[in-house]
């Protein structure tokens, strides 16, 4: 059953107007009791699909606002539904995660589009030996002269230093092909806020890192993972 903080959120931000808004978005995003009461029920064995699909859809919509600690907010449940998604499958229930797993895909083909619907490209540098950097100076290396140094990790500049990130494809759904590249692309957008989450969602993280890293999830449905 839902907890009663997890009940009166769910009530609350369906009465809101868009004046009240920014001060939901502050409060919410203060709220302990409300913070470890989800990330309970997201820790909890799966559990009846009515319980679950309106927690998920009430964090897309937040994810979807233009309120930035809206968007935060449901941003640091990622690792916590990611857990309880493949919890879900090893269980063969998954069924019971139907709206976790639109809240991810939902993620997914979000941060792959600009805001007028064109994919996203990203392209990285790759930093090499022959540009000094705030973790080395290559004309202090030890062991060779200044001279040899330069000349010889110049060379490096003559491959490709370059990461092209994108297009990504849309899906209308996850699979046992996509689920990698969506989950992994999922967690990169988590990643790129975790300096503005509240510490109850690093521990969480932190958990299901650990979680994910020890388990040998079973195809048995009448047993639980095995941690």
């Amino acid at each position: 059953m839902l907890l009663k903080e997890v009940k009166e959120w769910l009530t609350e931000y369906k009465g809101l107007n868009p004046n009240e808004l920014h001060t939901f978005a502050h409060n919410n995003s203060e709220n302990e009791d409300l913070l470890q009461a989800l990330h309970k029920l997201f820790d909890s064995p799966p559990f009846y699909v009515q319980e679950l699909d309106p927690v998920c859809h009430q964090l897309f919509e937040f994810y979807r606002s233009p309120e930035r600690k809206l968007q935060l907010f449901a941003l640091e449940f990622v690792p916590s539904l990611v857990w309880l998604y493949l919890r879900c499958l090893s269980l063969l229930e998954r069924k019971v995660c139907g709206g976790v797993e639109t809240f991810l895909l939902g993620v997914y083909n979000l941060e792959i589009v600009q805001a007028d619907g064109s994919p996203i490209v990203e392209t990285f540098r790759i930093p090499t030996l022959s540009t000094a950097s705030i973790y080395h100076e290559h004309s202090r290396m030890p062991g060779v002269s200044e001279q040899l140094t330069e000349h010889a990790l110049r060379q490096l500049n003559l491959s490709h230093t370059s990461w092209r990130s994108g297009p990504f494809p849309q899906f209308e759904s996850i699979n046992a092909q996509n689920r990698f590249s969506i989950l992994a692309l999922v967690m990169q957008r988590y990643n790129k806020d975790l300096d503005a989450f509240h510490s109850h969602a690093l521990i969480s993280a932190c958990r299901v890192s650990h979680k994910l890293s020890q388990t040998g999830f079973s195809l048995d449905s009448d047993s639980e993972p095995r941690i």
